[in-house]
C-alpha cells in the first residue's frame, strides 16, 4: 500500500526547509549514510532545477511503497524544446 509521507509546494525560498524534511522523512523510513545523502542531494537538484528552469516554484510529493522511498517532482515549466 502507497503510504504519502510529504505533499509541498515550493518556491527559491523553501527548497532549504523542504530538504530538510525529506531529510527527516527519509530517515524516519530507514535510509541512513550515503543513501540518505544521496537521495537527498537529488531531491535538492530536482527542486532547484524546477525552481531555475520551470517557472519558480514546484510541488514535491513523497511517498513510500513496496519497502522503497518514492519522490515526484512537478514544475509549470514549458517542458523541453522538441528534437
Amino acid at each position: 500500500m502507497c503510504r504519502p509521507l510529504l505533499c509541498a509546494g515550493f518556491a527559491r525560498g523553501r527548497i532549504t526547509s523542504l530538504r530538510r524534511a525529506v531529510a527527516e522523512h527519509a530517515r524516519c523510513e530507514g535510509l541512513t549514510g550515503r543513501r540518505l545523502e544521496d537521495f537527498v542531494l537529488a531531491v535538492n537538484e530536482i527542486t532547484t532545477n524546477a525552481v531555475v528552469h520551470g517557472g519558480g516554484h514546484g510541488r514535491l510529493r513523497l511517498w513510500a511503497y513496496g519497502g522503497r522511498l518514492w519522490c515526484e517532482v512537478t514544475d509549470e515549466g514549458p517542458g523541453l524544446p522538441a528534437g
